[in-house]
């Protein structure tokens, strides 16, 4: 309408293309911008590089095309004879072309980060998730002190304790939802402590919550494929089949409302997350609470071939059979401290010392036995 209710000169034209590419170019970063969260760090400047390249030629293209066609036309034909090529053209773009070499090379780097490429033996090089004197306050109540906590590529790690031990908190902190006053939080080597819980996701950092993790008005196939945004579509589709074959039920329930889902079928929902975009470091918050042994004993292997397939998992879990029965390495915490570290198999050997710290508090646990000693 504007074009048609103004006379313009050739080089006015021009301009208006130009500045038309422009607003378009404006418009497609806005709506990239509510799922740049996704999209790896690395990722995002080749992508907003790429939208304005193209919104340019577009409007190249188009001001050449408004010199090249019959005079006379008015400009609202001229806008529908060129719409429709220019759609045709930039589905073909995006659905053959081959990516440029600063992006493709981007995108390589991005997935380097983000997804497992091999199984990593347990404890071997250095870990990918480095928790170092971590301190974390609520105010003026300080909740975390001085926590220090490991976990390595292909690993399990289970983090125990009884309600209030700070087990959440910790998670939180590393997932970047909670600000620390102490100590660092070191991620595949670098220091993301104060790095935006976003950018976090984008490396790889998944979390499953102990309360809904899923769009309740969507249905179990729109969430998976939800999860699996970002994902080449041929191998999205291949993940949810990935995840359909792991969990039945969800199957079974493909075209449900997530909202009208069991307890125990939300959660294998939030965990298929992890099958769909697969992650680097998983972190699972309570999964087994409220849950029926049934449930749990479907979850329990999803989880343990996640780490299998070399993410690195870390299990906050109150349920000590829980647990050890899938965790390589555990660690417990009484009062916002680390009170034990070590194998999940010793751990499992010892019931005198687990009973001591659910019940009586693990310093004083650790007291005896040393005594004892």
């Amino acid at each position: 309408m504007l074009l048609g209710s103004v006379s313009f000169t050739y080089i006015g034209l021009v301009a208006c293309w130009f500045v038309a590419g422009g607003a378009i170019a404006l418009a497609l970063a806005g709506l990239d911008a509510a799922v740049f969260p996704g999209i790896a760090p690395e990722l995002r400047r080749a992508v907003a590089a790429r939208q304005v390249r193209w919104a340019g030629a577009g409007a190249l293209a188009a001001a050449s095309f408004n010199a090249w066609i019959a005079g006379g036309w008015p400009d609202q034909w001229k806008l529908a004879v060129l719409a429709l090529p220019l759609v045709v053209v930039g589905w073909a773009v995006r659905r053959f072309a081959a990516p440029a070499r600063d992006a493709e090379t981007v995108v390589a780097v991005s997935k380097a980060t983000t997804v497992p490429r091999r199984v990593y033996p347990v404890a071997s090089g250095p870990p990918l998730l480095s928790v170092e004197q971590l301190s974390v306050s609520y105010g003026s109540v300080q909740v975390l002190f001085g926590v220090d906590l490991v976990v390595h590529e292909g690993a399990v790690v289970a983090l125990m304790g009884t309600n209030g031990a700070g087990k959440t908190t910790l998670l939180r902190a590393i997932s970047g939802l909670e600000p620390t006053i102490g100590g660092r939080i070191v991620y595949a080597g670098l220091d993301i402590t104060k790095t935006r819980p976003t950018w976090r996701v984008g490396m790889g950092l998944h979390q499953v919550v102990e309360t809904d993790a899923v769009v309740g008005p969507l249905t179990v196939a729109e969430n998976l494929t939800l999860f699996g945004h970002g994902v080449d579509r041929s191998q999205r589709a291949r993940n949810i089949a990935e995840a359909y074959e792991l969990f039945p039920r969800l199957a079974d329930r493909s075209r449900q409302r997530a909202a009208t889902l069991s307890g125990g079928e939300k959660q294998m929902l939030g965990l298929a997350k992890a099958v769909v975009t697969p992650p680097r470091l998983l972190l699972i918050d309570e999964f087994s609470l409220g849950l029926a042994p049934t449930v749990i004993a479907e979850v329990l292997p999803v989880i343990r071939r996640i780490a299998d397939q070399g993410a690195a998992v870390l299990l906050v879990e109150q349920s000590v059979n829980v647990a050890l029965s899938v965790a390589d390495h555990a660690y417990v915490m009484e009062k916002g401290e680390i009170g034990y570290s070590g194998p999940a198999e010793e751990l499992r050997g010892r019931p005198d010392l687990l009973r001591a710290a659910y019940l009586e508090g693990l310093a004083h646990a650790l007291h005896i036995d040393r005594r004892e000693a």
